[in-house]
């Protein structure tokens, strides 16, 4: 669960800096 969580949010920055490739 704790990682869903955390993918959410690296997502969630990831996709408003959308200059971090993943």
């Amino acid at each position: 669960m704790a990682q869903s969580k955390n993918e959410f949010y690296l997502r969630r920055i990831h996709s408003l800096l959308g200059i971090i490739p993943i």
